[in-house]
């Protein structure tokens, strides 16, 4: 889960789903391992704190779109999972283009 969350994404939301369905097909038991995902996210350099090279705000989109698959596309409960307001919610996800459909 950390190389997943720690993985920029570039691109769109469908690099993702492709990750996650090679690592399923290439998993070797019922549990998906870092050794299954794409050679570009297992090997990721580690952040370095000191660098500032940690990025709240780059990361906000993908946690907003967990929080919505977590919740199943309820915004209370996703807003308050990230401890927001449902309405705090509601502008990132206008300013970051996530919709409904982007939770799945």
């Amino acid at each position: 889960m950390t190389a997943l969350v720690g993985y920029a994404w570039p691109g769109n939301v469908r690099k993702l789903e492709h990750a996650i369905e090679r690592a399923v097909i290439l998993a070797r038991g019922r549990v998906i391992g870092v050794r299954d995902l794409p050679p570009e996210v297992r090997e990721q350099p580690p952040a370095d704190v000191s660098r500032g090279q940690l990025d709240l705000k780059g990361n906000e989109p993908a946690l907003i779109r967990e929080a919505l698959r977590r919740f199943h596309g309820n915004r209370k409960r996703a807003a308050a999972a990230l401890n927001v307001s449902p309405v705090t919610l509601w502008r990132k996800m206008k300013r970051f283009g996530i919709n409904d459909a982007d939770r799945d």
